[in-house]
C-alpha cells in the first residue's frame, strides 16, 4: 500500500525535509515533534510540563488527521535534555495516555534547539477501514471539471437526482452516500465530527485520482464544503452552498431539538414522517401527498439508524465557521430559500457577509427544490 502524507490543517513548513506524519498499511508514523509554534520557535521556554503538553497535542492532531486517536498509539520515542524534568514530563504524558500505556523508550540528549526540553515521536496503529464508496459518473469529455454533490443530514447521494441532468453535460459528477448511510452504512465512531466527514470525502476522492473539484452542498453538505475549503484549499476550486450557515442559529437548534424528541419518542417512523414538515411549503405538500408518502416509505427503508443519525446531527450542531469563513478563497455561490422553515434565509446572508467577496442568491422556492 503506498504511503499517504499526513499534514494537519494549518501546519506550516518544518525546519527540515520531513512531514508531520505518514500513513501506510493502517499505521501512522509521527515525526519527532518539538514544542514549536507555527514559526518554528520554541514555546513555553523553561516549562517542561507546558512543552510536553504542546508536543502531545501536536502529535494528537497528526493522528486525528489520519483518522485515529491517541488510544491507537502503540510506541513512543521520548528525548529529553535533562533528567530533572523526567517526573514533570511523565505527569503530563499520563494525561494523554490514561489507560494502558504504549511501549516507549526515553533517553537524555541534546535537541535541535537549546530551549526545547522534550521531543517525542509516535507510532499509532489505526487499522485500514474500508474507503468510502463514491459514485463517479463518466466525464462528458476528457479533462472535464469535477463537481462533487454532497447531501444534507439524510446523507443519500440520490438526493441530487433532479439536478444531475442539468449538470452532467458540462461536468463529471461525483455523488456519494455519507458514511453511516446507504452504500456506506455501518456504525460511526464516538466523537464523529465535521472534520472527519470532510477528511473521509477528501481521502476517497484522492484514492479515486481526483485532485481538484468543485463541491455543491446542501445544509450538512454545505458545511462539509466549507470545512474542505478551509482544510484543503488547494483541492477545492469552487463551492455552491445551499442553505448553509456559519454556526447553528437558535431557531434551527430548536427545530432539531423537536425532531430529536420525536426520534426518541416515536423512532425512525416519527422522524421520517415529520421530516417533510420542516422541508416543504404547505401548499406544495398538499398538492403532492402521494409523492410524499412514497418518499417516506423510501426514507424509512433506508433509514441510517438512530445512533448514526444522532452522531451526525451532533457533528452538524457543533460546527462553527464564524471565525474562519473569511479565509475561504475559492469562488463561492451562496443560495437560500426564502420560505425555509428549518434554516432561515438570514443564515445565508450572514454567511455571505462573513466573506463579502462571494455572491449570494435568494430563492423563493421550497428548501429541497432548489
Amino acid at each position: 500500500m503506498p504511503k499517504q502524507v499526513i499534514i494537519p490543517p494549518g501546519t506550516t513548513a518544518p525546519i527540515a525535509p520531513f512531514v508531520p506524519g505518514t500513513l501506510a498499511d493502517g499505521v501512522v508514523y509521527v515525526s519527532g515533534t518539538l514544542p514549536f509554534d507555527k514559526q518554528n520557535n520554541v514555546v513555553h521556554i523553561g516549562d517542561p510540563k507546558a512543552q510536553t503538553r504542546h508536543v502531545l497535542e501536536t502529535i494528537r492532531s497528526v493522528i486525528e488527521t489520519a483518522g485515529g486517536s491517541m488510544a491507537d498509539v502503540t510506541f513512543n520515542s521520548i528525548f529529553i535534555t535533562d533528567w530533572t524534568n523526567y517526573a514533570a514530563i511523565n505527569e503530563v504524558y499520563a494525561e494523554f495516555f490514561p489507560g494502558d500505556k504504549p511501549a516507549r523508550f526515553c533517553i537524555q540528549c541534546g535537541l535541535v534547539k537549546p530551549d526545547a526540553l522534550v521531543e517525542i515521536a509516535s507510532v499509532a496503529h489505526i487499522g485500514t477501514p474500508d474507503m468510502m464508496r463514491l459514485n463517479i459518473a463518466p466525464a462528458p469529455w476528457p479533462g472535464a471539471p469535477v463537481v462533487v454533490l454532497s447531501a444534507g443530514l439524510g446523507g443519500g447521494g440520490g438526493y441530487w437526482l433532479a439536478q444531475r441532468a442539468a449538470l452532467e453535460e458540462q461536468y463529471q459528477l461525483v455523488s456519494y452516500d455519507h458514511n453511516g448511510t446507504g452504500e456506506n452504512a455501518g456504525p460511526l465512531p464516538a466523537g464523529y465530527s465535521l472534520a472527519t466527514m470532510a477528511g473521509e470525502l477528501f481521502s476517497a476522492l484522492q484514492a479515486a485520482g481526483i485532485a481538484r473539484f468543485a463541491l455543491v452542498g446542501h445544509a450538512l453538505g454545505a458545511l462539509i464544503g466549507l470545512q474542505l475549503a478551509l482544510d484543503r484549499p488547494e483541492a477545492v476550486s469552487a463551492l455552491a452552498l445551499v442553505n448553509g450557515w456559519l454556526s447553528l442559529s437558535p431557531h434551527t437548534r430548536r427545530c432539531f431539538q423537536v425532531r430529536e424528541r420525536l426520534l426518541h419518542a416515536g423512532g425512525a417512523q416519527a422522524w421520517v414522517e415529520a421530516q417533510p414538515l420542516f422541508l416543504y411549503p404547505a401548499e406544495w405538500m398538499a398538492a403532492r401527498l402521494p409523492r410524499l408518502e412514497a418518499e417516506d416509505a423510501l426514507a424509512f427503508s433506508h433509514f441510517q439508524g438512530k445512533e448514526n443519525l444522532l452522531k451526525r446531527l451532533q457533528a452538524l450542531k457543533q460546527a462553527d465557521f464564524s471565525r474562519r469563513a473569511s479565509a475561504i478563497a475559492c469562488p463561492t455561490l451562496i443560495i437560500s430559500a426564502a420560505d425555509d422553515l428549518l434554516v432561515p434565509a438570514s443564515c445565508s446572508r450572514v454567511l455571505q457577509t462573513a466573506n463579502p467577496r462571494q455572491p449570494a442568491r435568494g430563492n423563493a422556492v421550497g428548501r429541497p427544490c432548489l
